[in-house]
């Protein structure tokens, strides 16, 4: 064997090792300096909505944790589905998060036209808080109970309506899924924001709107609307006069709920989403989140990746069973 050219072999290899090597620490070195810029959190509601404030109470911690700037772009429309299909176009690099909700996986599936999959493209951060809806109705109307407000609307079809935030949005499938159980008329109104519907709301241009607790809170608390019914199986921190539907309507076992969470764009690599989700954790048990998820009507459940991954696959799994069946809930 000629030495010269085994020589040159043994280099070869020595030097593609060294490359390997070398890539390797360059990737480790990356993946250890994150984060070295801001970080973007993209909420696809409107500003003043409970997705904007738990995005911005987390934004706030995890720019202390993470030692950058965290900041919250608002990105509204179609249900929250704008916001999604463009983090979902964004650099898997841990950069982009995107507070995700039950429409962020209903949406797609109810309305099957969506630029996004809520499964493939995306990996779970880990999930935030949940929120139950709240029935609330503008004072002018003639029913201070579940069972009156049941009462007038068997009794005047049509004469009622509800505001909603668009197709495939929970106060959308939830009150749909709510009158079909009850068998009651009452016509949608639908809107491009909760900020706008809670406005007509209060003018009293629709009759009610069953959406998550944290939008109505402040006003049903001034006596600006009416609470007849929650979604929780039971009284809530929030609204603890305010019986739950299953028991004002006569549902047991009824319960209309969401979940908040981060995702960010399929591709994250795992160590950073392990690093976001320990800051989220950590960020969850200060102070002010805490403080901030009670006023708001939220209630913490933080998590892990794969606890939110399985929870967003056995609620795409149930949503697409029940469009399949052609029912809303």
């Amino acid at each position: 064997m000629n030495p010269f050219r085994h020589t040159r072999r043994v280099l070869l290899t020595l030097s593609a090792t060294a490359v390997l090597l070398g890539l390797g620490t360059a990737q480790a070195q990356a993946q250890a300096a994150f984060p070295s810029k801001p970080i973007r959190i993209v909420a696809p509601f409107s500003a003043g909505s409970g997705v904007d404030a738990i995005a911005r109470m987390y934004a706030q911690q995890l720019s202390e944790q993470l030692k950058v700037p965290v900041v919250v772009e608002n990105r509204e429309g179609a249900g929250g589905m704008i916001g999604a299909a463009y983090v979902a176009k964004l650099p898997a690099d841990g950069y982009s998060l995107l507070v995700a909700t039950t429409p962020f996986v209903v949406g797609p599936i109810s309305q099957g036209n969506a630029a996004y999959d809520p499964i493939k493209d995306f990996v779970a951060v880990s999930r935030l808080a949940t929120n139950p809806l709240a029935l609330a109705v503008n004072p002018n109307v003639p029913a201070k109970t579940m069972k009156d407000l049941i009462a007038y609307a068997r009794s005047n079809p049509g004469a009622l309506t509800y505001a909603s935030s668009g197709p495939g949005t929970p106060s959308q499938l939830e009150m749909e899924s709510l009158k079909s159980l009850l068998g009651i008329d009452i016509r949608e109104i639908p809107y491009k924001s909760n900020a706008q519907a809670l406005t007509d709301l209060i003018g009293g241009t629709v009759s009610m709107y069953y959406t998550v607790q944290s939008t109505t809170l402040a006003n049903l608390k001034a006596g600006k609307l009416r609470a007849l019914g929650v979604g929780a199986s039971r009284a809530t921190q929030a609204l603890p006069d305010v019986p739950p539907v299953a028991e004002a309507a006569g549902l047991p076992g009824y319960e209309a709920l969401i979940w908040y969470g981060f995702v960010a764009p399929k591709g994250t690599p795992p160590e950073i989403v392990a690093q976001l989700n320990a800051a989220i954790t950590r960020a969850s048990q200060a102070p002010t989140v805490m403080e901030g998820i009670a006023k708001n009507g939220f209630e913490s459940a933080p998590s892990s990746p794969a606890e939110f991954a399985t929870q967003m696959g056995t609620e795409a799994d149930k949503w697409t069973a029940l469009v399949k069946s052609g029912k809303s809930k």
